[in-house]
């Protein structure tokens, strides 16, 4: 996940842009999906930490699903999500 496109464009987003991001993501208007918002969080903290180790897909599904076996499945429809949320953000 670490070498993502959205992650690497995430990254590139000064601080402004991060924010209007974030309200936009976690907006009941545009996102119906809490999954999508707790993993743009997880995201922002792992670049705020430089620690993309904790970008791994393993690590990020125990973070979203604490008490559930991974699987790879469930992790893509959540980063599908996340990403087809991204694509819809208009451009301000």
């Amino acid at each position: 996940m670490r070498q993502s496109r959205l992650v690497k464009r995430l990254e590139n987003l000064d601080s402004r842009q991060k924010e209007q991001f974030s309200k936009f993501v976690n907006s009941p208007y545009f996102n119906q999906h809490d999954q999508t918002s707790k993993l743009l969080d997880l995201i922002y903290i792992a670049l705020e930490k430089q620690k993309p180790a904790n970008l791994e897909r393993e690590k990020i599904f125990q973070k979203l699903y604490p008490k559930e076996k991974y699987e790879e499945q469930r992790l893509h429809n959540v980063s599908s999500l996340f990403s087809s949320t991204a694509i819809r953000r208009p451009r301000v």
